[in-house]
């Protein structure tokens, strides 16, 4: 699985208990990274973020996938870890994007459930992580790259 990680230097933090935002389907993932770009950057960080890194997660890599990030309210090292192969679909399925509108329903996914209302073109989970148990091999980094030619493109002159 891919990941991407936002940074406030080049040099990303692969370590135990780091975080990742898993992206499972390229359009979800687009509207999570801006939605945690947007948390990450408020007013009380100042635009400190911004780099982001893309890595390959081995599917044998101890992690622990979750859909919202309220969920590790009771401390990270307290959730549960296992290779990310043997993640249910259902909680997969939550990262993607939804083709039709929610209204007032109960979705049981992953660590919890969630009772809201949903747009259709807007993926389940607004806010997903990935937490590593062990540290994450260099050799699976792609790139890392600032965040601002990602998001707008690349507007240098030519």
């Amino acid at each position: 699985m891919l990941a991407f990680k936002l940074s406030k230097n080049k040099r990303v933090f692969t370590g135990c208990y780091s975080f990742w935002l898993p992206i499972v389907d390229w359009k979800a993932a687009q509207i999570q990274l801006r939605n945690w770009k947007n948390t990450l950057n408020s007013e009380r960080h100042k635009n400190q973020y911004k780099y982001i890194t893309l890595a390959s997660i081995p599917t044998n890599h101890p992690c622990s996938l979750l859909v919202d990030w309220v969920v590790h309210e009771c401390g990270i090292k307290n959730l549960i870890y296992r290779p990310l192969s043997t993640w249910d679909d259902a909680t997969k399925d939550a990262l993607k994007i939804y083709n039709k509108n929610i209204e007032n329903e109960f979705f049981h996914v992953g660590q919890g459930s969630f009772i809201f209302e949903h747009t259709a073109g807007n993926p389940l989970a607004t806010h997903p992580e990935l937490i590593l148990e062990t540290p994450l091999p260099k050799k699976c980094i792609k790139w890392t790259k600032r965040l601002e030619l990602l998001l707008k493109g690349d507007r240098r002159d030519k």
